[in-house]
């Protein structure tokens, strides 16, 4: 009697949890649609752009991600939509194996951060609603965590320098 119940409640939870999640593919045709439907009606919307490059991220389109992020809509320098752009690049060269162009990209965010956000512990958005839409996309680290990871690029890079040099010097097991 029990068993037949649980079965049948395990395969409602299992097929209302599939539904509710949005297969890779279907993700990818949206952000597709969204690129060739929505995009040239709103040419300069920074939230689109920042939505299309997280999902593409997300779908480890990593070529296309970055050509998103590098899209420039202004000349103004390190501004604050400029953050989630670094964010976004960082991570795609994180993945490409581009350790010291991910750490570049990460220096870069933590110091237009600080700028922006010179008393905030976080890297929190400002009060119009395109910042905080913005950080909820694509959030971004806080000051601390992007202190955590320049010291894990520096130790990593720092091992893999020692790992060349005992190679070069045939020093291994």
């Amino acid at each position: 009697g029990s068993e037949g119940k649980k079965a049948t409640t395990t395969s409602r939870t299992s097929s209302s949890n599939k539904r509710s999640l949005m297969s890779p593919d279907k993700l990818d045709a949206a952000v597709t649609e969204l690129h060739q439907k929505v995009f040239p009606l709103i040419p300069h919307a920074e939230v689109l752009y920042a939505a299309h490059a997280e999902a593409l991220l997300r779908l480890g389109k990593f070529g296309e991600a970055s050509g998103v992020a590098k899209t420039k809509m202004h000349e103004d320098g390190d501004s604050l939509n400029s953050l989630w752009r670094y964010w976004i690049g960082g991570q795609v060269e994180y993945f490409l194996g581009n350790l010291d162009e991910a750490a570049l990209l990460v220096k870069k965010l933590q110091k237009a951060t600080i700028a922006h956000f010179p008393k905030k512990e976080g890297a929190g958005p400002g009060g119009d609603a395109d910042s905080q839409l913005l950080q909820q996309l694509v959030p971004i680290p806080g000051k601390e965590q992007l202190e955590e990871m320049l010291a894990w690029f520096d130790k990593v890079q720092q091992l893999k320098k020692e790992g060349n040099e005992a190679i070069g010097a045939k020093r291994y097991e």
